[in-house]
């Protein structure tokens, strides 16, 4: 893996050895090994088109760790068109860890393209985790924020300040009935921006 650290500091492609290396690490089910991989990968997705390949490859593999991995890999580096591609498969996937961790990266990425595939995977969605973390992703990356119950005043409001960055407070639900939850969301941007 070394090897692939090296080219990718230099921005060069990836070897065949280094290629293989990655490969080994993103099929591990060890945590330190395959986050430290993901990372490498993600850098050269930018790059080179041998690990957008690669990558490729493992999001559509047998082994449901390899598919999790794959989406590990992607960043605000990636080619949208690939990260969308391998979005959309993910949700859609027989692993709920895969739909998941899916969901999660289309927030985490601000991959507004993807909203239709997420909306068509929540309509189906069966797995009250994945469902919560397909809902959360849907009203943040649509909407910008999530209204929550929180108490008989208050709501949990969360809301999106960057693709992958939150913040959530309580707020009182008579500032969102008089207000409106658009205009409390741009207040509570406001006061992040001067934080």
């Amino acid at each position: 893996m070394l090897d692939a650290v090296s080219s990718n500091a230099v921005g060069c492609p990836l070897s065949s050895s280094a290629l293989a290396s990655l490969r080994a690490a993103l099929s591990s089910s060890r945590t330190l090994l395959y986050e430290t991989a993901s990372y490498v990968l993600a850098d050269a997705l930018a790059f080179d088109p041998q690990a957008i390949d690669l990558l490729v490859d493992l999001s559509k593999s047998q082994k449901a760790t390899e598919r999790f991995n794959a989406i590990l890999c992607l960043s605000e580096k990636t080619p949208q068109a690939t990260s969308l591609d391998v979005i959309t498969k993910s949700l859609g996937d027989r692993s709920s860890k895969v739909r998941i961790k899916a969901a999660d990266w289309v927030l985490r990425l601000g991959l507004t393209p993807a909203l239709p595939a997420l909306k068509k995977a929540l309509s189906t969605e069966q797995h009250s985790e994945a469902r919560r973390t397909m809902e959360f992703s849907l009203a943040l990356v649509r909407d910008g924020y999530l209204i929550s119950p929180w108490s008989d005043k208050q709501v949990w409001f969360t809301l999106a300040l960057s693709p992958g960055c939150t913040v959530s407070s309580a707020v009182d639900a008579a500032l969102i009935e008089q207000s409106g939850a658009a205009a409390v969301a741009a207040q509570l941007r406001a006061s992040h921006r001067g934080a």
